[in-house]
This record gives C-alpha cells, structure tokens and sequence, in this order.
C-alpha cells in the first residue's frame, strides 16, 4: 500500500497561529484500498464496512459497500449493507446501486460468480418455442458422435434471451460451425452457450438478468435452417467436449 498525505491544522485562538502536522494514512493504521478486491475481499473488512453503516428514523440501514468489488452483484448483508432480499451492484467503492427487489429472497453464490435472486429463471433461451432436436441424438456428422446441446427451431429473428443471471463470457463472429454465438456464464457457475446467431446484442463483460434479449435466432455456420443451437457447459469451457443436456 503506497501511502498518502493528509494534513491536519490547529487553530489556536490565544496566540492566533496555526499548527499543522503531516501524517500518512499508513502511519495511522488506515487501509487506503477502496476496491475491496471483488467477492474475494476479507470478513472482517465487510464486518467493518456494515458496523460503519448508518441508521436512520426510516428502517434499514442505507446501502454502502466499501469492500465490494466494483462491477459484482451481491445480496444485502454480502459485502454490500442493505436489505437482505434485494440485489445490489457495486458501481464503486460505497456506491452500490439496486439491480432488483428478489421476490423470493436473494441467492449468495460462490466467490468469482455473481449473488442472484433466487427462483429467477427463464422457461426458455427462446421464448415461447420448445426444443426441436434434443441433446444426446446420435449422429456420425457430428465430432463427438452426438448432438452437444438443443435445438429450438425459430423464424429467422426471434430474440433469444438470459436462462439465468451472469455474465457475457463472449460475443463474436468466430464460432465457425457454431457461426454467431454468445457464451453466458450464469449465476448457477455453468456457461451456456448460444449458437447460429443472426444478430448479437451484447458484449463481453456486459452484465445480464434472466429474460434479457441477447441476440436473435439465425442460421449462420454450419446450419440447415433458423434456430438456436443451446449448450450447457462447465463455466469457462471453450470446447464442447463435456456438455450435458442443458439444464438451469
């Protein structure tokens, strides 16, 4: 920790002088270190952070986060003071802003992944259309010997969206057989993958919430005709070598 100057003077009224000292922040046992370090930051940071929170006449404490890591999403009490059923986002340190109130309570999710609201999912990555092709179909055209994820056949447009809460883990043009595609990786810890896009509407980096349009139905790649190709795959993988029937 590099240490920093603060300046303190003394008034002194009889004489009409001025005293001053220099201290650093170091020197007076003060941690300078705003970010927190993510959901990784120490318990006892965050003990501090919530016994520093101020309550006033209305209720709860007001929401602060000075040992959240700017950019994740924590329930009330996680990092982040606030109400315990409400998802909050760290903008910056002391400054978490409300993503949703959880209806059915707020879901705290292993370090590096997103707390999410729980009960909070999409009935479909197509909305209002079913799986066309399952999972798991045999076929000798494919590279593993089967078929790596479902298929939910769609007009040429249909928006797909968030199954879950997470994270855009990519977005490009360079899935060749897959062709457009997008990867969510998800409150759950699993990355789902989104495949023969004709158009993407996020970025990577770009936080998600369940039911959120991510892109639309297309037939790029390798593909016979409009739909999506959807795989379930452990967080992070770029290969569909270990995809189970997608599952959120």
């Amino acid at each position: 920790m590099t240490p920093r100057r603060i300046y303190g003077c003394l008034f002194v009224a009889l004489v009409g002088t001025v005293a001053c000292a220099n201290e650093s922040i170091s020197d007076l046992g003060i941690d300078d270190d705003p970010t927190g370090g993510g959901k990784t930051g120490s318990g006892d940071a965050a003990a501090a952070d919530g016994a520093s929170s101020v309550l006033n006449d209305a209720g709860p404490a007001k929401p602060s986060g000075n040992n959240c890591g700017v950019g994740y999403r924590y329930c009330g009490g996680n990092k982040i003071t606030g109400e315990t059923d409400t998802l909050y986002e760290c903008k910056g340190p002391g400054e978490p802003g409300v993503v949703e109130k959880c209806a059915m309570g707020c879901q705290i999710n292993p370090v590096d992944i997103d707390d999410s609201c729980k009960g909070s999912r999409a009935d479909s990555p197509v909305p209002g259309y079913v799986v066309t092709y399952a999972w798991g179909e045999k076929d000798s055209v494919y590279r593993l010997g089967y078929h790596t994820g479902d298929d939910y056949a769609s007009p040429m447009g249909t928006p797909v969206v968030a199954v879950l809460n997470g994270t855009i883990g990519w977005s490009n043009d360079d899935g060749g057989d897959f062709g457009h595609w997008i990867a969510l990786d998800a409150s759950n810890g699993r990355t789902y993958v989104y495949c023969h896009l004709s158009e993407r509407d996020v970025q990577v980096g770009d936080k998600v919430t369940v039911g959120q349009v991510l892109g639309k139905v297309g037939t790029t790649g390798f593909s016979t005709g409009p739909h999506l190709h959807f795989e379930d795959r452990p967080l992070g993988a770029t290969t569909n070598d270990n995809t189970r029937k997608p599952t959120w």
